[in-house]
């Protein structure tokens, strides 16, 4: 089973989505005395309003079983009621959507309780994935991976896009998010991830990398023009990218790494005001930052300290100089940190005394004042 929980502020378009006529749903059950989605969305709100500071009081689950298999209504009415059941829901209602090859549910509920209390979101999804492992082992259902490495393209967008396909505004009638994330996974057959991205970069498309405070790889993203998509959305997350290229020998933490230190170090000595900051930018390194991979950075082989001379020199020298001033300047902040520490450490054991002493002669103070 696969499963998402999202949480909305209002009940009326979750509501309205869920027994939308276009996806052909279907009211599987329901905890409600409502029959119509405008008496469901009052029935919500009226129960919803005994608590005020709760900003997201909807509860949105969709549940679809793996692809090719089917579930009876009964079957989901279980699922439902058991789902229900475990996180407190005392209002709830489920339909099932047939617009697509995979069936699925869209549980709609309120995490408002008769006290008016909020039921608790910890650990939410760890709670439904152990619900959706129990179901597969009591049904004899195929079990899904946690994590899904399809493409998730907007419905919508895609109707949209064909829409502007038939009026002629349009070439194709794919959307231009989707395209990319096609060529993305279809770029996964290169052996090595440089030919990953140099073969995105022929189609036009430019691969944009995220990383952590050490320079780890944390996040990915595939843009063409205007339109963009991330890795997660695209099925080529970068999680998915370290995993499928780390079994070819491929270092993605390096090669990623590479650009993003060097692009920041030329932002540094542009910022020192020393250096040729156009020479630096224009590095190797960074275009292969800019355009996302389409040039490898070029690698100088190792010399001594005694053959660093000349315009060679001049960056690093820019670089030593950066960091003498940053050392320098940190220690004076140190030093001014301590004074101005010692300073409010010597004020506070002295403002008790300073107040007893100061309030009766300004009470005596202001009886003199004459009228």
């Amino acid at each position: 089973m696969v499963c998402r929980i999202n949480y909305r502020p209002d009940f009326a378009p979750v509501v309205k989505y869920a027994s939308k006529a276009s996806k052909h749903a279907e009211l599987v059950a329901s905890l409600l005395s409502a029959l119509t989605p405008d008496e469901m969305i009052a029935e919500f709100l009226q129960l919803a309003g005994k608590n005020t500071k709760c900003k997201n009081p909807c509860v949105h689950i969709i549940l679809s079983p793996a692809a090719g298999e089917r579930l009876t209504d009964a079957q989901w009415r279980q699922l439902c009621e058991r789902t229900a059941q475990e996180f407190g829901m005392t209002q709830w209602v489920a339909f099932k959507h047939n617009d697509t090859s995979i069936q699925h549910v869209s549980l709609v509920g309120s995490r408002i309780g008769p006290s008016g209390k909020a039921w608790s979101t910890s650990n939410d999804r760890f709670r439904m994935r152990t619900i959706c492992r129990e179901f597969e082992r009591e049904h004899g259902l195929r079990p899904t991976p946690e994590r899904s490495h399809d493409i998730r393209i907007n419905k919508d967008e895609i109707e949209k896009a064909q829409r502007l396909c038939q009026s002629g505004t349009r070439p194709t009638p794919v959307p231009d998010r989707l395209a990319i994330a096609v060529a993305a996974k279809a770029a996964l057959r290169e052996p090595t991830l440089m030919d990953f991205q140099e073969c995105l970069s022929r189609q036009g498309i430019t691969t944009r990398w995220r990383h952590d405070e050490q320079g780890r790889p944390i996040g990915v993203s595939f843009g063409r023009g205007e339109a963009c998509i991330s890795g997660t959305h695209a099925g080529v997350s970068a999680q998915m990218l370290s995993l499928h290229y780390s079994d070819k020998g491929t270092n993605i933490h390096e090669q990623t790494r590479r650009a993003t230190i060097t692009g920041r170090t030329s932002t540094m000595v542009g910022a020192s005001g020393g250096g040729d900051l156009q020479a630096d930018t224009g590095g190797p390194a960074r275009q292969y930052e800019s355009t996302g991979g389409n040039t490898p950075p070029t690698e100088r082989p190792s010399r001594s300290p005694d053959q660093f001379s000349g315009a060679d020199s001049a960056p690093i020298r820019e670089v030593g100089n950066l960091v003498v001033r940053a050392l320098s300047g940190l220690a004076v902040m140190c030093e001014d940190m301590a004074r101005d520490g010692d300073r409010f450490n010597k004020e506070r054991t002295r403002r008790p005394r300073l107040l007893i002493q100061f309030r009766p002669r300004a009470r005596t103070i202001k009886r003199e004042i004459p009228r």
